[in-house]
Parts: C-alpha cells; sequence; structure tokens
C-alpha cells in the first residue's frame, strides 16, 4: 500500500513531468526527474534556472531550504530540496503567475 506521504511525492513528480518532459536535453546525466533528484540533476536536466535561494537561516525566521525556478513558456516550475538527497516540493504555476497579484 502507498503512504499518504509517498503518494504526494508521485503526484508531484508526475505535473512537474507533465511539463517538463519535453525540456530534457541529451546529455549523459539523468534524464528523469524522480523524488530523489538533488540540485545538481535537476539542473543536468533542466539547464541553469532562473532564480535559485535558500541554504540559509535568515534570522528570525527558521532555515529555508534550497529553491531553483524556472520561467517557461507554458509554466514557471520551483524546486525546492531536502537537505540531503531529493526534493521537498515541486511547485507548478501558470506562466504569467506573480506573488501577491
Amino acid at each position: 500500500m502507498t503512504t499518504p506521504s509517498k503518494r504526494r511525492d508521485c503526484v508531484a513528480v508526475a505535473a512537474a513531468t507533465a511539463c517538463v518532459r519535453f525540456a530534457s536535453r541529451a546529455t549523459t546525466s539523468p534524464t528523469e526527474i524522480t523524488s530523489d533528484s538533488n540540485v545538481q540533476e535537476v539542473i543536468d536536466i533542466l539547464g541553469l534556472p532562473t532564480a535559485a535561494g535558500g541554504d540559509r537561516e535568515p534570522p528570525p525566521l527558521s532555515y529555508v531550504h534550497p529553491w531553483i525556478k524556472y520561467h517557461r513558456t507554458d509554466c514557471q516550475l520551483r524546486f525546492e530540496f531536502n537537505k540531503g538527497k531529493g526534493h521537498r516540493m515541486i511547485s507548478v504555476v501558470e506562466p504569467n503567475w506573480q506573488a501577491g497579484k
């Protein structure tokens, strides 16, 4: 039986994969983004991100996990990563989405 956490991972990966399926470039690196993919593996597949940040603890907030973001013509992708291997979350939003608007 699949746990709720594993199911969420599968849904997130499926949504991101649908958006990036044709973004892969010919390379010797992995050609598929999975729930175990790290920052470098995603960059190897999708190229350099539009924006990146995190991996710090700005006072008075708690730790901000490392993240990378891609602005594409069909969507925006934001990958947030665990301190160890794998990602925590993938956000897929409309191409013209802006925070707070």
